[in-house]
């Protein structure tokens, strides 16, 4: 028998769609237009509610029985609400939102970050830059400004932060402006931080003109804007590529060296520091050429003095020699700058190398500056980079590096001991931290003011005398550089601004009376002095060295006092009774007088005697005589030994 079952109406499984229903409050308004959604009057008929997604009409999405929603920019925007019950059966609904145009804000914030980037060292030895290494850093205390673009007027300025963080808190709405930052540091000081400064960075191939970096123009419409701005270095890549784009990078990049320098001082050595402004200049034209800055021949990174063009010119040939990136190499003019403008400088310049017998004056100056250039940077590590692609440096440890002839004429033994009296007692014969401190005060107080020229004699004597240094400590470092022997090192306990007790000539018997005394003593109306000079030393080994302009020997010192304001006569004679005064070239002598700076110069040509009368006023005196071929760079021949007569009347 066949048979069949039938189902019948009652009891089946079908899912009823939920109801989508919401409120906007308010649905219309002025732009930025704030609303609250409310979908609590959706329903489900048989069961519940599980999720709520709302798409605002503006890109914007939220989820939730409740939302709020703020519209920016005006317009109608259709809002859609979709609900799904708990057995996944959806529903939508859409309502409409009018946001209006409004009157524009009174006005917007334009604010960002300005950074640089920098090239560090490679990490091996005399492997010079690594520009696969290159990191961006923030650009510290520049002058930013807000320009607008119709007619380049300036709407504001103002200065990053130590993050490279700038803001304007006042801009007019929809204008068109651009950022600009300045290769430019300043600050006139305030009574909470006295401190003040005036770095800029400047092209001296371009008529002197301050180097700046441009944003791109922009909008500034009716809410904040950010604007970050980055300075590139423009290399083309790689270990050894080449710079293919602008070197945006570096005025940044030493100006922050400088900034940092500046910010050493202040903190460490005097929150009131004033500082002069400073004029750097650089370009990609300038090059180790001696010849007119101008057009880039500034010879090599150096800091120049008095008049126009007076500043830092630093190097910036590609794949020769480049120094924006070499840290030390900046921070040690910067040291430069520093003595000539708030301390001393009484150096005379000229080539020099760490382990050459200098003029004590130029080891002082480059010894201490080598010492401060690792101060603000924290690295005793001095690299300079040069060659192809910056692929190669000169480096040397101010703290460790071996001196052939260590002394008081030894720029390497000037930076050990600076250094070393600076940093933290971290080695054999270094037992004394001083910090910056006493250094800056002895730099600026009794190194500026006195009558010794600048000197490690004249320096470690006043800082031995400051308060709370400990002076036998000071005493052990300083005579801790050298080798103990007869010619080598420098005597402190003893020591005076004059070094009347040095006994370490730096050179052979034959050529002692070359470096010592150091300061020979003459009298006014006393008896003549004989002071002989050379351009060539016999070292303690027996082997004969060839000198000029800067090196020990070349020049020698004398020191005397005059007892009351008068007119005297200062004579420097080479007579022909004297054997060293004889034969060609004719002997030219030559001399400065010297009181806390340069009081007189007599450098007549062709006369074997120098006289001059000067009219001086009482105190105490340096007189520097030379034979004029010892010192001219020029001189195709050199006289050697030369012993002058040296007389003063009154």
């Amino acid at each position: 028998m066949l048979s069949a079952c039938g189902g019948g109406g009652g009891g089946g499984s079908g899912n009823l769609p939920p109801t989508a229903s919401f409120t906007a409050t308010p649905a219309s308004g002025q732009a930025p237009l704030a609303v609250s959604f409310d979908a609590s009057g959706s329903s489900d008929p048989d069961g519940t509610i599980a999720s709520y997604a709302w798409n605002f009409g503006d890109g914007a999405t939220g989820s939730g029985a409740t939302a709020s929603h703020t519209y920016v920019a005006a317009g109608t925007f259709a809002v859609l609400l979709t609900v799904t019950d708990s057995r996944g059966a959806t529903a939508s609904t859409t309502r409409f939102v009018t946001a209006a145009a409004g009157p524009p804000p009174a006005s917007v914030a334009v604010s960002g970050r300005i950074e640089f980037e920098r090239v560090p060292f490679s990490a091996g030895n005399a492997d010079g830059l690594d520009y696969t290494r290159t990191f961006r850093a923030p650009a510290r205390g520049v002058e930013v400004e807000l320009i607008r673009t119709a007619d380049g007027a300036s709407l504001g300025s103002t200065a990053t932060d130590t993050a490279g963080n700038y803001v304007f808190a006042a801009v007019a709405p929809n204008t068109q402006v651009f950022v600009r930052a300045k290769a430019l540091s300043r600050f006139p000081g305030s009574a909470a931080e006295p401190g003040s400064w005036d770095l800029r960075i400047l092209n001296n191939t371009i008529g002197n003109a301050l180097y700046v970096l441009d944003g791109a123009t922009f909008d500034t419409g009716v809410s904040d804007q950010v604007r970050n701005l980055l300075a590139t270095t423009g290399w083309g890549g790689g270990f050894t590529g080449s710079y293919t784009g602008v070197r945006a990078a570096a005025p940044f990049a030493i100006l922050d060296t400088l900034y940092a320098a500046a910010q050493f001082v202040i903190s460490q050595g005097d929150s009131s520091a004033q500082f002069p402004p400073l004029n750097v200049y650089w370009s990609v034209d300038n090059r180790p050429v001696d010849g007119d800055p101008s057009s880039g021949d500034i010879g090599t990174t150096l800091y120049r003095s008095g008049g126009a063009g007076a500043g830092i010119y630093v190097l910036g040939q590609a794949n020769v020699d480049t120094d924006e990136f070499d840290q030390h190499v900046v921070a040690h003019e910067f040291y430069h700058y520093l003595e000539d403008t708030l301390s001393r400088a009484d150096t005379i310049g000229g080539s020099h190398s760490l382990q050459e017998r200098l003029d004590l004056r130029v080891a002082f100056s480059e010894g201490f500056g080598n010492a401060f250039s690792a101060m603000p940077l924290g690295d005793p590590r001095y690299r300079d980079s040069y060659g192809a692609a910056q692929a190669f440096d000169f480096d040397f440890n101010v703290e460790s590096e071996t001196v052939d002839a260590p002394g008081w004429y030894a720029e390497g033994s000037v930076q050990r001991i600076v250094y070393d009296l600076y940093d933290p007692a971290n080695e054999a014969g270094d037992a004394v931290a001083l910090g910056f401190a006493p250094l800056y005060d002895v730099l600026v107080t009794e190194l500026r003011d006195g009558v010794p020229l600048a000197s490690v004699f004249s320096f470690i004597t006043a800082l031995k005398q400051r308060p709370g240094v400990p002076a036998a400590l000071v005493d052990s470092r300083v005579e801790a550089e050298g080798d103990g022997g007869p010619t080598l090192g420098i005597v402190s306990a003893t020591m005076d601004a004059y070094a009347s007790t040095e006994t370490h000539s730096g050179v052979a018997v034959a050529s002692a009376d070359l470096s010592l005394p150091v300061f020979a003593p003459i009298a006014v109306n006393g008896p003549s002095v004989r002071m002989c000079a050379s351009s060539e030393l016999t070292l303690p080994g027996g082997q004969t060295i060839q000198t000029a302009y800067n090196k020990l020997g070349n020049r020698r010192l004398l020191r005397f006092s005059v007892p009351a304001a008068q007119s005297i006569n200062i004579a420097v004679r080479c007579p022909q009774t004297d054997s060293t005064c004889t034969g060609l070239p004719q002997p030219d002598p030559d001399f400065v007088l010297w009181r806390a700076g340069q009081v007189a110069i007599a450098e007549d040509a062709g006369s074997t005697t120098e006289q001059r009368d000067i009219n001086v006023a009482a105190g105490d005196y340096v007189l520097e005589i030379y034979e004029y071929s010892h010192v001219d760079p020029s001189a195709i021949t050199r006289r050697g030994r030369t012993c002058m007569s040296v007389t003063i009347t009154g």
